[in-house]
């Protein structure tokens, strides 16, 4: 009986920290994350590389992607933009190599 409910109750845990969390993508230790129920992108650097490293990032009612730049190449912090007035609903890290290809994470789609 015990084990019922500890599992019901971790069930509950995850279910709540999940539907209150902001959307990250990875790309690597770098990531993009929104926030302020989707209307603000950041962009954190994460990996101390020399690489810059991007947010693709589309907001209802724009025709086109969006973009914000962490350019230092180092871990010492992030970049945001925002407020937009309409959510965003779609976006991924990518980190910018200079003569290589850019490594691209996943799109990640916020609930």
């Amino acid at each position: 009986m015990r084990t019922k409910a500890a599992i019901a109750a971790s069930v509950l845990i995850v279910g709540a920290q999940t539907a209150s969390a902001d959307t990250r993508s990875y790309q690597g230790d770098d990531f993009s994350i929104d926030t302020y129920s989707r209307t603000q992108m950041w962009v954190c650097d994460q990996e101390s590389d020399g690489h810059e490293v991007k947010a693709e990032f589309r907001v209802n009612g724009y025709g086109n992607s969006l973009y914000l730049y962490d350019t230092d190449g180092a871990n010492n912090g992030c970049q945001k933009l925002g407020s937009y007035a309409n959510k965003i609903y779609q976006h991924r890290t990518i980190e910018v190599r200079n003569a290589f290809p850019d490594i691209v994470g996943g799109w990640v789609y916020p609930l």
